[in-house]
């Protein structure tokens, strides 16, 4: 595997989540890119905005809320949910909400239904199966932490990322970087994304440094 092709591997680890996919479902099975894997997964470190977009309007868009048990029937009996089973964690350790990679990936297997549905039938659904698993305190603040995720999926980055000019991927990494602490705290940024973000550097400085790359472990 040549250098380019691992910086494309590495850089554009998480192209999934823009399409609504963590590091994250590759095949709709439990799986997700990094995460459903995305996570901290979530997949790898992406320097493009991994925002998704809302679907067009439609039979599965129209007006009204669904309940949660209607977005659990359209995406679990007859959607693409269908076979399998949430991934990640709700990150609940002795009663507490502690920050984890898990958290993120277990988002992004909820946010792999959007087009299905909508973003606020996700929440919705989010919202009580968490209830159901924690209670409802614990769910509050766990949706505190989707709201802000969201955000942050949702962010317009000012600075733009050119492949082929290493010039450009500091200012966008420190950007997201920065951006991601602002919405999420650093706990939880650290979190979600502190491998990501560690295995760009590790990346960025080897191609500085002109040394080979290490061998591909296949």
């Amino acid at each position: 595997m040549n250098a380019r092709t691992k910086l494309s591997a590495l850089v554009l680890g998480l192209a999934v989540l823009a399409a609504g996919a963590y590091h994250f479902l590759s095949d709709r099975k439990g799986t997700v890119d990094g995460a459903a894997v995305p996570a901290g997964g979530a997949g790898g470190w992406s320097m493009i905005r991994p925002g998704a977009e809302e679907p067009a309007p439609g039979p599965l868009t129209v007006a009204g809320e669904l309940t949660p048990d209607q977005v659990r029937d359209r995406l679990f009996r007859h959607g693409s949910f269908a076979g399998t089973e949430p991934t990640g964690d709700w990150c609940v350790f002795d009663g507490h909400l502690k920050a984890c990679p898990g958290l993120r990936q277990r988002f992004e297997y909820y946010i792999l239904g959007l087009g299905e549905v909508r973003i606020e039938d996700l929440r919705a659904l989010v919202a009580d199966e968490a209830t159901q698993a924690n209670g409802p305190e614990l769910a509050q603040q766990i949706m505190a932490i989707w709201d802000r995720y969201w955000q942050l999926r949702q962010y317009t980055y000012r600075n733009q990322f050119v492949q082929n000019d290493r010039d450009t991927w500091m200012p966008v990494f420190e950007e997201q970087k920065a951006v991601r602490r602002q919405i999420l705290g650093a706990d939880w940024a650290q979190a979600f994304y502190g491998d990501d973000e560690q295995a760009f550097l590790a990346h960025y400085q080897q191609l500085a440094s002109g040394a080979p790359p290490p061998p591909d472990p296949g």
